[in-house]
């Protein structure tokens, strides 16, 4: 979490700092927003799909009979594989353009 923020803030103070080149500093601004938009997607979207799937987990667990049946926790399953599914794409757009970045940045030419 902490790596998480730390990309957050670079990415966008060094695309504010990015002054003679707007598509780099857009480039830069643009992930930084990608990565921060993970953040509330998680919350809102993500977390009561994984409330439903772990407590019925504890229940189980703590042998009680398990409240969702076969159909609807694969259908749960399903439901938070396509939402990580979300966040995994921006995420690797975000590092891709990152690195696309970096790989054009004037001081910085990683030679690929």
């Amino acid at each position: 979490m902490i790596c998480f923020s730390f990309t957050i803030i670079l990415s966008f103070l060094h695309g504010t700092h990015i002054i003679d080149a707007p598509f780099y500093r857009n480039l830069w601004i643009t992930t930084g927003t990608i990565f921060l938009g993970i953040l509330p997607y998680t919350v809102i979207f993500m977390f009561p799909t994984n409330k439903l799937i772990i407590g019925d987990n504890k229940r189980f667990q703590s042998g009680s009979a398990s409240q969702i049946n076969v159909s609807i926790r694969k259908g749960l399953l399903d439901k938070w594989a396509m939402l990580h599914l979300v966040r995994t794409v921006g995420s690797v757009i975000s590092f891709g353009a990152m690195v696309f970045g970096l790989n054009h940045h004037k001081l910085l030419h990683l030679g690929w």
